[in-house]
């Protein structure tokens, strides 16, 4: 698998950190970038087999009950009249597309040749699954609405920027390649924590990685690489479905700047846990959405 790219904005300053060390495979340490790997998940020894187009599996139908917001929608008064709603409702999605549900307990994607992997900041700390080791699935015990798996990784310790889980769309000998999000407007995805905490979503795409050819790997202000759109969401301890729409993204560092998210040469997604804190969290059926 091919080394992800990170941008480390999480510390609330607005000067950009591209871990541009090579990210090692033994220690996790770093991350560097250049978009060649070994075919294995970061974190993982094992190498990716399956399509490598990237391409999610087909269009699914959400059942209506199964809609997110559909409790927004206008109620009958009795008097026959149809009550307005008294706030701003979410979005009522209608169409996913699953990227990964973790029942196969594996690193790679639902379908493709992407798979999981973790990165952490070269301080003491830890994060468990231990780089340099293969990524699995997490046993959910109760099961969640039937799911029985799920990503999990625990952190402790970190001092630096903190870490990353996260996954690669798919590779092409070895080197990442990008995906189109195509028309839809989320990714959505299931998430709890050992205690309240903040995530930052990230999605390197083709502005903000080195691969896509626009900005500059260790360039200067305003034209440097890994200032990847972000969304920050919080979690607490029980689970909570979470959809982050793209054009709530917004850049955060001081590298490429660009109007908005493009969102057709995406090539990665981040979870982001700070430093300075010890939290499990888990993530399940991701998906994008319209």
């Amino acid at each position: 698998m091919a080394l992800a790219v990170a941008t480390l904005g999480f510390l609330g300053c607005n000067s950009l950190v591209g871990i541009d060390e090579p990210r090692d495979r033994t220690t996790g340490d770093g991350a560097s970038i250049d978009g060649a790997g070994t075919g294995a998940g970061a974190g993982g020894e094992g190498g990716s087999s399956g399509k490598a187009d990237g391409a999610p599996g087909g269009d699914e139908l959400i059942p209506e009950s199964d809609a997110r917001g559909s409790e927004d929608a206008p109620r009958e008064s009795n008097d026959g009249a149809a009550d307005e709603p008294t706030g701003p409702t979410d979005p009522v999605f209608t169409v996913s597309k699953l990227l990964d549900d973790m029942e196969d307990g594996n690193q790679q994607l639902k379908n493709s040749n992407g798979d999981w992997f973790v990165i952490k900041d070269a301080s003491a700390g830890t994060i468990e699954p231990a780089p340099g080791t293969p990524f699995t699935m997490s046993l959910l015990a109760p099961a969640r609405d039937g799911s029985t798996r799920s990503v999990k990784a625990t952190v402790a310790g970190l001092t630096g920027w903190g870490a990353i889980v996260g996954f690669d769309f798919s590779y092409v000998m070895g080197v990442r390649q990008p995906t189109d999000f195509d028309n839809f407007l989320a990714l959505r995805f299931w998430a709890k924590a050992s205690k309240a905490t903040t995530v930052k979503l990230q999605l390197p795409n083709g502005d903000s990685d080195p691969l896509g050819g626009k900005c500059i790997k260790d360039g200067p202000p305003g034209k440097g690489c890994y200032d990847h759109f972000t969304k920050s969401f919080s979690v607490g301890t029980d689970w909570r479905q979470v959809a982050v729409l793209f054009s709530d993204l917004k850049q955060e560092a001081d590298g490429l700047h660009v109007p908005s998210f493009d969102q057709h040469k995406v090539y990665s997604t981040f979870f982001v846990l700070g430093p300075n804190q010890s939290v499990s969290l888990w993530i399940d059926d991701i998906e994008l959405v319209r």
